[in-house]
């Protein structure tokens, strides 16, 4: 059996591959392909919780929860019985697991380590990894965080952060000292042809299966908001924090999707100041991994103008384009 264990990068159109693929998890079977349900119906995010060495993130703690009240060792017993089972059921040729989570929780070697003891067995395991460029990647994260109830315009992370997210060459490392560095697959993030470019076709691409096993991708998946709707919804979330208003759960959650359907405009940039560090703090990581992952590409991320144009910095709505957001949010909240 040959394992292709996809770890993300997060904002690398995760959710539009995990999506896919559980959508055609029964057809993919067919041709011998298994996308387990064990780890997670689309995102395996119990694979991550597995492999970590304490639980600290509440998500985490929410999947341990699930599975008894013995903590982080009841949960790892019955999971592995649980994906073991699976894979004794199916037996598949190939198996895909997919969690953005290994890359952005797994920061010890011991703890990839872990994964690794759990597959073993199989005939060999790919790291299949997907990067963006890192100021681009950090004014994407900014969306997500506000749609979970952050405030405040956007900040680069302490640095243990930073370091753990955007420290790409320190991330291959890690994972090339438990799986071997020529078992790590390492693709670009296409930012600057989302409309022609495919997630799901230039996965299956790079793992080499055969094309008529792809299931279709389904548009776009937890896309980023426009820079109106990032300006409204931070408001909307100080003033909710403020306790100066309140929205019932369910009339916030109808918000959010609106938002998302009816962001058409310019995307959020990072300050100049900000992008300008981010880039230039990760220059020589940037430049080791185009060196001994990609044959010496270089450089790492090319940033056309157009995708510079089509972007504004935090605090940059204009009247009109507030105006027009609100418009279009009107049309799509239910009556």
């Amino acid at each position: 059996m040959q394992v292709f264990l996809h770890i993300g990068t997060e904002k690398t159109g995760t959710s539009s591959l995990q999506r896919a693929l559980a959508s055609g998890r029964a057809e993919l079977k067919r041709q011998g392909i298994l996308f387990p349900k064990t780890p997670g119906n689309e995102s395996h995010i119990r694979l991550a919780t597995y492999a970590m060495t304490a639980a600290e993130k509440d998500q985490a703690k929410r999947v341990i929860a699930h599975y008894g009240s013995g903590g982080i060792d009841e949960f790892r017993s019955r999971f592995r019985y649980r994906f073991r089972r699976e894979l004794d059921r199916v037996r598949p040729a190939v198996l895909v697991l997919s969690s953005e989570h290994c890359a952005s929780w797994l920061g010890q070697a011991d703890e990839i380590d872990r994964l690794r003891e759990l597959l073993d067995g199989t005939e060999r395991v790919r790291i299949v990894v997907y990067l963006r460029e890192q100021a681009d990647f950090l004014a994407s994260r900014y969306s997500t965080a506000l749609r979970a109830g952050a405030t405040g315009a956007p900040a680069i992370p302490a640095d243990r952060t930073l370091s753990q997210l955007c420290d790409y060459h320190a991330l291959l490392n890690r994972w090339a000292s438990v799986f071997g560095k020529q078992n790590i697959l390492v693709r670009l993030f296409q930012q600057n042809a989302l409309d022609a470019w495919d997630v799901v076709a230039d996965f299956f691409g790079a793992c080499d299966l055969a094309p008529h096993t792809r299931p279709k991708c389904d548009g776009r998946q937890n896309q980023s908001l426009d820079i109106a709707a990032l300006e409204l919804l931070a408001s909307l979330n100080q003033a909710l924090t403020a306790g100066e208003i309140s929205i019932a759960p369910e009339k916030y959650k109808a918000l959010l999707e609106a938002l998302a359907t009816a962001s058409t405009g310019p995307r959020l940039r990072l300050s100049d100041e900000d992008s300008f560090f981010v880039r230039k703090r990760f220059q020589d990581s940037n430049q080791a991994v185009a060196e001994e992952y990609l044959g010496g590409r270089s450089p790492l991320f090319v940033l056309p103008a157009a995708d510079i144009r089509g972007t504004q910095e935090f605090g940059s709505a204009t009247k009109a384009q507030m105006a027009q957001l609100f418009l279009n949010v009107m049309g799509k909240l239910p009556v």
